[in-house]
């Protein structure tokens, strides 16, 4: 086994182990998780001097909004809770969403496509008021009895059909419009109000974050800690705001730049409220810890200028296609909303790299799954692609390896030759090479090469919703959750098991220096370790690729005319 080989893999593996330690020790834990101050992430556009723009994310802090009075008739809690509240249902071929007259608040929203653990179809409003709550000058709307122009709508494909909900309190009114389209994720939302001055301001946000998708399970297995979270996006930089960041006392923004979203997700499902207009917007995050899913409350600000304020609204799937979508809305205007940033692409140092192999194998698996049904075999199919694209480059290394493999007596007699003088023995030796026609870098070349599709594959393989409750055979019931068999009581993850003895036999076989034998015994249990409690969609790809690998390195010591030297598969 080639020791650069074995070092850098090693490393990659150390690395991915250390990530969710690594975003504790960034976002630390506050003493009382249970803080119920509000936090103000101000965020102004860059396009608007109307307000001064503030660039602190502060506790008790005033936003550059200025606070006006109440508006005029501001109702009394009897006034506002002394109605009974009717539902209103609005079913497409995507969804079925509850809005309540009480508020005009979204209080269901369930997916017909996805599920829960119970087979239910999949709701995503969690705990709290739920979506669209409402603020005119931090008076609140959400107890107020709202009316509405229809009682139910159903859409099916190009079918779009408007809900206007209207309000009256004293001299003021307020409406929310919302236009629905019965194959699309995606609503427009358009609030405007009667009876304010350029004083007020309305607010329109989300309450609750998205609900307990997966049972209460930690998918993702040591990542889920780090999968419920606000996201925005301001510009072209994606933020993650998880309850610790939020509640950061000396948290920072940017200034002076323009807002395109504010999203509640988990791993799997994302609500996104994306405002149109071009004027400032100010953003208050709240973040609470609970026992399951974290509590969120999101709020969009923007001060009232007498025209009516426009938003897209998306709940559903993090799915690239479905996120992509987004960027027309549903009156055919380019938006320019670029939710597809939501997709996980990896660190930001690392992104411009991983974010377009990422995509490339989003596409490809989706290319796949139009012919082949089972995403297990989809996995299968596509490791044995790339290990077909990335042949030639392992052919060149292997040779490369023969060859440094046939060099060695020749070294070796160099540093005897000229003992402790390493400058002469470095001269010699590339000199050497240049005879020889041998690159010494030539079998590392695949591996970094190899190294970016890794990293892309991880990411896509830990967050790709369409390996979520994905079968595959027997006991692998959902690709994107550790595969689990219980023997005698006990739960057994076979495939990091097969994976590591494909890696072992792989070894064994090629092992020729018997310094390194050791290695044969360290490294597979040592990727059991890491790959244990990893998906196992994720885990087969390894499995797959090691059991290539070792195919692959039999047939090109058969036909190759080359004596392999010892590598390690980087998967990928």
């Amino acid at each position: 086994m080639d020791k650069r080989t074995l070092l850098a893999f090693g490393l990659i593996g150390i690395i991915i182990w250390l990530m969710p330690y690594y975003f504790r020790w960034i976002n630390p834990a506050v003493e009382d998780p249970f803080l119920n101050e509000p936090t103000e992430m101000v965020r102004p556009a860059e396009r608007s001097e109307t307000l001064v723009p503030t660039d602190n994310i502060q506790r008790n802090t005033s936003a550059s909004i200025p606070k006006a009075a109440a508006p005029q008739g501001e109702p009394t809690q009897s006034a506002a809770t002394a109605f009974e509240a009717r539902n209103i249902i609005i079913e497409t071929d995507q969804y079925i969403a509850t809005i309540s007259t009480r508020g005009g608040l979204i209080t269901s929203w369930r997916l017909k496509d996805y599920f829960d653990q119970n087979g239910q179809e999949l709701e995503l409003v969690g705990e709290g008021r739920g979506g669209l709550i409402t603020e005119l000058s931090g008076t609140s709307l959400d107890d107020l009895e709202f009316a509405p122009s229809v009682q139910s709508l159903f859409l099916q494909g190009d079918d779009q059909a408007e809900l206007t909900l209207t309000t009256e309190f004293g001299s003021n009114r307020f409406t929310k419009r919302l236009l629905f389209q019965g194959n699309r994720y995606r609503a427009e939302l358009s609030v405007s109000a009667e009876g304010l001055t350029a004083q007020d301001w309305i607010s329109v946000g989300w309450d609750g974050g998205i609900a307990d998708t997966e049972g209460g399970t930690t998918q993702g297995g040591m990542y889920a800690a780090y999968t419920d979270m606000v996201v925005t996006l301001t510009g072209e930089e994606v933020y993650d705001w998880t309850v610790d960041a939020i509640n950061e006392e000396d948290a920072r923004m940017p200034s002076g730049r323009g807002m395109n979203w504010v999203v509640t997700r988990n791993a799997y499902f994302a609500a996104a409220l994306m405002p149109r207009d071009d004027i400032i917007y100010d953003v208050n995050l709240t973040g609470e810890q609970r026992s399951v899913t974290p509590y969120f409350k999101s709020q969009i600000r923007a001060q009232y200028t007498g025209e009516p304020l426009s938003y897209g609204l998306m709940v559903g799937p993090l799915s690239y296609s479905v996120l992509t979508n987004q960027d027309t809305d549903l009156y055919g205007r380019e938006t320019y909303a670029n939710l597809g940033e939501l997709v996980q692409f990896g660190w930001a140092w690392i992104r411009p790299i991983l974010r377009p192999m990422t995509i490339l194998c989003i596409h490809a698996f989706s290319a796949l799954n139009n012919v082949i049904p089972n995403y297990g075999f989809v996995i299968i199919v596509f490791s044995i692609l790339v290990k077909v694209i990335m042949f030639p480059l392992t052919r060149r290394s292997t040779e490369s390896m023969a060859k440094m493999q046939e060099l060695a007596p020749q070294m070796s007699a160099l540093k005897e030759k000229h003992g402790n003088d390493s400058q002469k023995i470095q001269q010699e030796t590339m000199k050497l090479y240049k005879e020889q026609g041998v690159n010494p870098l030539g079998g590392c070349l695949p591996m970094f090469l190899q190294a970016p599709i890794m990293f892309a594959l991880f990411n896509l393989f830990r967050s790709a919703i369409e390996l979520r409750q994905s079968e595959f055979v027997g006991w692998i019931t959902d690709l994107s959750k550790p595969d689990v068999l219980e023997v005698g009581g006990f739960e057994l993850h076979i495939l990091p098991l097969l994976m590591a003895g494909a890696m072992f036999v792989q070894q064994k076989i090629t092992m020729k220096d018997p310094k390194q034998a050791m290695m044969a015994y360290i490294m597979p249990p040592f990727m059991i370790w890491i790959f244990w409690s990893m998906s196992s969609g994720l885990v087969l790809y390894f499995t797959m690729y090691n059991l290539l690998s070792l195919l692959e390195q039999q047939a090109l010591k058969r036909f190759g005319n080359a004596t392999l030297a010892p590598q390690v598969q980087s998967g990928a």
